[in-house]
């Protein structure tokens, strides 16, 4: 991890996959730019790190956003609402955790060691033991994972299928954690469509506007005739997901949502 760590000049984010079975088996790079990228791990084989080696591991589970922050790096880690969530190392469960510096978080039997780049290393290349001096792990903010407290609507999201259309609405904290949008019901947009993935996209607010975020999906997640990866959400937009569902944002309070 450290070489690969110190040979990257790019700033951006490395994810190390290591297993507490079989050791380090993967690891994703996310480059961070002026405008965000993303990346998905899971089991499933369209995702951007594909991990079959555990069952207990859900096909997408947890998505990295990644951004430039100032002069460093910020991202973001979202559970995707999966039966074993993601843990920080004190054992507490989130649904999103963001950082700017060094962290370790646990999904299944897989420990993700996350570590920006193009900045000094976070621990002392000199000391003995590397782990002793890695720079302690700050989360700058969380979400739990179960949302209790009601928080007045900013946005609706209009979901239009040949079965019907129906408008979902929500808040500021929903939308800064992750909107889950998808066919299983652990979604928090529940799109009953076979063309459409168990999670397929996340409608994500970040401090420079809403973003929609393919998670991943088999069939792709598409705005203005385009297939996207990650997009920038304004009022009225409307993408497809995957063949026949398509979906329509609109803003009740521009003010908080385009900064």
């Amino acid at each position: 991890m450290a070489s690969a760590v110190l040979e990257e000049p790019r700033p951006g984010l490395f994810v190390f996959a290591a297993h507490l079975q079989y050791g380090h088996v993967a690891r994703l790079w996310l480059e961070a730019s002026a405008e965000p990228r993303a990346g998905t791990i899971g089991r499933h084989a369209s995702v951007d790190l594909a991990l079959p080696l555990d069952d207990a591991l859900s096909l997408r589970h947890v998505l990295f956003v990644v951004r430039r922050h100032g002069g460093g790096v910020a991202y973001q880690a979202i559970d995707l609402e999966t039966s074993s969530g993601i843990q920080l190392e004190s054992g507490a469960a989130v649904r999103s955790a963001e950082a700017s510096g060094p962290l370790i978080l646990r999904a299944s039997d897989f420990i993700f060691f996350c570590i920006p780049t193009g900045q000094p290393a976070p621990w002392n290349r000199d000391g003995g033991d590397p782990w002793a001096t890695l720079r302690p792990r700050v989360v700058t903010r969380q979400s739990p994972r179960n949302l209790e407290a009601r928080e007045s609507v900013v946005g609706s999201l209009s979901v239009q299928t040949p079965f019907g259309e129906r408008v979902c609405a929500f808040g500021v904290k929903a939308l800064e954690r992750g909107l889950l949008i998808g066919r299983a019901p652990r979604c928090d947009v529940v799109v009953p469509m076979q063309t459409v993935s168990r999670v397929h996209a996340v409608l994500l607010l970040l401090q420079d506007g809403l973003r929609v975020i393919d998670a991943g999906s088999t069939n792709g997640t598409w705005l203005t005739d385009e297939e996207v990866k990650i997009a920038r959400v304004h009022e009225g937009d409307r993408f497809l997901l995957g063949e026949e569902a398509v979906l329509a944002w609109n803003t009740t309070k521009p003010a908080l949502l385009h900064p």
